[in-house]
């Protein structure tokens, strides 16, 4: 069963502590604390013994991705979710090349991120869906995703919706190995050193 101890970090106070009510109101989530800096919130993780950290990666204006790597020297194990305004492409590439568990815009609705971070909880990556379309887009004109073949554009999407190799192939019906074999190929293509950087897709 799923405990969430969560940490929220944001600059704007209303936002922050909205977000935490609404979060305390869920059932698998056990405690909610805010922060105005990441800095604060990185020294309440072993306090509060955080489970999953919510943080605006922009807090100041500029990109905090350095602390990612600071979270998780101080608990490898958490969960770190990023939760922002920003929507131009550039940005969402940037921020999951980072060692992170989900990505989501704030326009969002409440309970599209409440299943969300129920999966991340889970062990699942998650992109919200507008972030990714958008994330898609920049993939496909920098790395050159019309190369794909038919089949491997098919892997493709159920790579991004969390499929195994193993999944894939019963959907398929083909051979793990050859299931692989597509993966390994569509990688080296899209130049993807890790399939977890792959953005997730979820139908709404």
């Amino acid at each position: 069963m799923i405990d969430a101890r969560i940490i929220v970090v944001d600059e704007k106070r209303l936002f922050r502590e909205g977000l935490c009510r609404m979060l305390y109101q869920l059932s698998w989530v056990s405690s909610v604390v805010g922060y105005n800096t990441v800095e604060e919130g990185i020294k309440a993780i072993h306090q509060y013994e955080a489970n999953l950290y919510i943080m605006n990666p922009f807090v100041g204006g500029e990109a905090q991705y350095a602390f990612v790597k600071e979270i998780r020297a101080h608990k490898p194990g958490i969960k770190i979710v990023l939760l922002t305004d920003f929507d131009d492409a550039d940005s969402i590439l940037d921020a999951t090349q980072q060692h992170i568990n989900g990505y989501f815009s704030k326009s969002m609705a409440f309970d599209k991120f409440e299943v969300y971070l129920h999966e991340v909880m889970e062990g699942k990556y998650r992109l919200s869906e507008a972030l990714g379309s958008l994330l898609f887009e920049r993939l496909v004109k920098k790395n050159s995703a019309d190369d794909l073949t038919a089949r491997e554009k098919v892997i493709y999407q159920m790579m991004r919706k969390g499929y195994t190799n193993k999944e894939i192939a019963k959907q398929l019906s083909i051979s793990t190995n050859t299931a692989r074999n597509h993966v390994s190929s569509i990688m080296h293509k899209l130049n993807i050193s890790s399939r977890y950087r792959i953005p997730e897709s979820q139908e709404d």
